[in-house]
């Protein structure tokens, strides 16, 4: 039985392979909320011809239009996961979050790069706000964060069964509950709302997975100022962030473990590779997360967004930061900021095998601006967030470069070379080999 499930996940790769090699290797496929008040959100792509097509169009709905904040009722586009046989899949977790909600769920494109098919994998509950999404190709599962927002520290409390981690199985739109959000009175640090995950770079059944308001309570943490001296943490930024590690043995029937990988609170210590005891850096807006296959290494984005002050960022560790992982990928051994941004946010991350680069989302540097002004409209604030990039740089942080300008994305996926497709189904199968003996 083992060895039937493992053929025909190879399969499915070589298929997914297949149908994207009419698409130059390396082409970056996002979802763009730009035209969110105007033409409307879109699935697009980036070629490496330095060209942006637009394949979906989702045109601006009656409850959408004029409200131009990208804070959307009907339709807020997030993550996009290539899945096998062609299909993709989007979610939409429009911000006035419900339970049931009438319009969230899970979108699926077939033929995108062609003629596209649209329609819905699964809608309403438990898809209440899908976030980040990773296509489990070994055991044919898309697997969610679904983050209800439903922290009572700034608003109503959503029952944490509606949040948590899902799977779902694509042929039957069955969802399988891999974690619940824990409720908000649980001790910090704990995986509380999340954002983004990221399987493991070492080819087992594990992800991380990142939580912006996970960790310590930080009511009168100072935190450095680019334009110089320190600022109190704002209000709804005073919890460090975490990043979580949950092992899943078994999707069909539900069996994870999670546990808190690190808390960022700028106090808390690590040994490195030298022995030496090092203290974590304060982290308060981790969103993005990706590890790269073969390597202990993740990367992930930590905004300031809602944390400017006097037009300076109040956070200093706003960038990518590099974190480096023992053999067990159960310890921190190193972490690094490898790109410090200024005027945009970072947010999404995906790594890219055909160039060995990183690519990531920035929001607009006028968003942050316009929402702690008093005088902040819907406009001037989504005029910010659709001034953001999708960008690239290296691993070590050097060779920054803006791909596409006036965009706001949400999700990212990047098409890898046919032989990438393949040798990762061949990793998965030894993984699965490893583990049966």
């Amino acid at each position: 039985m083992n060895v039937i499930r493992n053929s025909v996940s190879i399969v499915a790769l070589l298929a997914l392979a297949g149908s994207a090699a009419a698409q130059a290797p390396g082409t970056i496929v996002f979802t763009d909320l730009a035209g969110a008040a105007s033409a409307g959100q879109a699935i697009r792509s980036w070629a490496p011809s330095n060209t942006v097509s637009t394949h979906v169009l989702f045109p601006v709905s009656a409850n959408d239009a004029g409200f131009n904040d990208p804070q959307l009722v009907d339709l807020r586009l997030s993550d996009i996961r290539a899945g096998a046989n062609g299909m993709w899949y989007f979610g939409n977790g429009p911000a006035q979050i419900a339970n049931p909600s009438s319009n969230a769920s899970i979108g699926q494109v077939y033929d995108l790069f062609g003629t596209p098919s649209v329609g819905t994998l699964t809608s309403n509950v438990p898809a209440i706000n899908p976030l980040g999404m990773w296509y489990d190709h070994s055991r044919g599962s898309l697997l969610y964060i679904n983050n209800t927002n439903q922290n009572a520290r700034n608003g109503t409390q959503f029952p944490a069964t509606d949040g948590g981690l899902n799977a779902v199985n694509p042929g039957t739109g069955a969802t399988t509950r891999l974690w619940n959000q824990l409720p908000n009175a649980t001790p910090t640090p704990f995986p509380n709302l999340g954002t983004f995950l990221t399987p493991s770079g070492q080819g087992n059944n594990d992800y991380y997975s990142a939580f912006p308001n996970g960790g310590t309570y930080l009511t009168s943490q100072s935190v450095p100022v680019s334009g110089g001296g320190t600022q109190l943490m704002p209000a709804n930024r005073n919890w460090s962030s975490v990043i979580a590690r949950t092992s899943i043995p078994s999707i069909s029937t539900g069996a994870a473990t999670q546990t808190v990988l690190a808390d960022f609170n700028g106090s808390n210590t690590y040994t490195d590779l030298s022995g030496q005891t090092q203290t974590l850096p304060l982290l308060t807006d981790v969103r993005g997360i990706i590890a790269r296959p073969g390597s202990n290494e993740l990367y992930v984005t930590n905004m300031a967004r809602n944390a400017i002050v006097s037009g300076n960022l109040a956070d200093g560790a706003q960038g990518i930061w590099k974190i480096l992982l023992d053999a067990t990928g159960n310890s921190i051994v190193g972490v690094s900021q490898i790109f410090a941004s200024t005027a945009f946010d970072p947010e999404v991350i995906r790594f890219d095998s055909f160039t060995n680069t990183l690519v990531f989302s920035e929001l607009g540097y006028e968003a942050d601006l316009a929402r702690l002004s008093p005088f902040a409209t819907y406009a001037s604030t989504a005029a910010g967030h659709n001034n953001g990039r999708l960008s690239r740089i290296n691993l070590d942080g050097t060779g920054y470069t803006v791909l596409a300008q006036g965009v706001r994305v949400r999700g990212i996926d990047i098409i890898p070379t046919p032989g990438a497709m393949a040798v990762l189904g061949l990793g998965m199968v030894v993984a699965g080999r490893r583990r049966r003996a």
